[in-house]
């Protein structure tokens, strides 16, 4: 009797790792618009380099922006990204 729900709690175990794999290959398959250029912005903090990068995506016209590099440079942040229209 006890074999049957140790078989069923491995089989539910497994369960979560399947959909994660599932989720992954999505990712793997996409396939983004070409980069339409490069932005690089200066701040304080992170959460203000992150507004600059998206402020700046913006007015260069594109849809999106993949952050590229985000470091503490010279007592600043410095962001840089790929932008894809």
């Amino acid at each position: 009797m006890r074999k049957i729900p140790a078989a069923l709690i491995l089989i539910l175990g497994t369960l979560p790792f399947f959909a994660i794999g599932n989720q992954a290959e999505e990712l793997i398959k996409f396939d983004p618009k070409p980069s339409i250029g490069t932005i690089s912005v200066f701040a304080q903090t992170p959460t203000h380099a992150l507004q600059l990068l998206s402020e700046k995506a913006t007015q260069r016209g594109a849809n999106g922006y993949y952050v590229t590099f985000l470091a503490y440079t010279r007592n600043q942040v410095q962001a840089n990204a790929r932008i894809y229209s």
